[in-house]
């Protein structure tokens, strides 16, 4: 994939294919062109992902940009590299979904063991949270 065109959002890179849809989690600011046929539009994207860009409130980011530099790999280099990285992305995605659904799973266990909470239970006694806690303490509260 070699469409010419990514975004970049303060640390934050997003891909804009041909076909118009964007990939990424946040909105775009910033977009960048990639002007270089010895670099991949995803090396580029992932470069650009782990760039740290210091915190220097709100402005554009370009000058940080300018200041930037990754290695110049062959195509193959970054082939394999991008490969292993969408791998990683994918991994991510994988467990991100397994924990939502073993989130899901606990909260049906939790409802299978003891009843949903908002229907009273005639044998159970029900205690305020209020009273079994304190809610919202101070710091030094907290420490003792």
């Amino acid at each position: 994939m070699n469409d010419d065109r990514f975004s970049w959002n303060a640390g934050d890179v997003g891909l804009v294919l041909d076909d118009g849809q964007i990939v990424t989690n946040s909105e775009m600011k910033e977009y960048l062109k990639n002007k270089r046929e010895d670099f991949l539009d995803k090396y580029l994207y992932y470069a650009l992902k782990y760039f740290k860009i210091p915190n220097t409130g709100y402005n554009r980011h370009f000058k940080w940009l300018k200041e930037f530099s990754i290695y110049s790999l062959k195509i193959e280099e970054q082939n394999k590299i991008v490969r292993v990285l969408d791998n990683i992305q994918e991994i991510i995605k994988m467990k991100k979904e397994l924990l939502l659904q073993l989130d899901e799973l606990s909260k049906c266990l939790f409802i299978k063991m003891f009843g949903d909470l908002n229907f009273k239970h005639k044998a159970w006694e029900r205690k305020k949270f209020s009273e079994l806690c304190q809610i919202n303490p101070s710091k030094n509260e907290i420490k003792e």
